[in-house]
């Protein structure tokens, strides 16, 4: 099981590993960027004041970002932030 944050990390590897085999490689790289420049204040934010990132509102600035990966397998916002999507009672 892996936390949000080592989520995003590994799938943007793969993406910038892909990004050669895409018509465009040069607009992958950059939306790889931008998505790293959007995720890396907030992980750095939570690490500087080591707060956890399950289920803290400001970690869910990372769900918008895992949401380009819904269908791998490794997804899960449920367990990510449980109270945040009505999973504990």
């Amino acid at each position: 099981m892996s936390t949000i944050v080592e989520f995003i990390e590994a799938r943007l590897k793969d993406e910038a590993a892909a990004a050669e085999s895409m018509p465009d490689p040069a607009k992958h790289r950059r939306i790889v960027d931008a998505l790293a420049m959007m995720s890396v204040p907030i992980v750095e934010h939570l690490e500087a004041r080591n707060l956890p990132p399950t289920d803290n509102p400001l970690a869910a600035g990372l769900l918008v970002i895992a949401q380009v990966w819904t269908e791998h397998p490794d997804f899960d916002a449920q367990r990510w932030f449980p109270r945040m999507t009505g999973q504990v009672k």
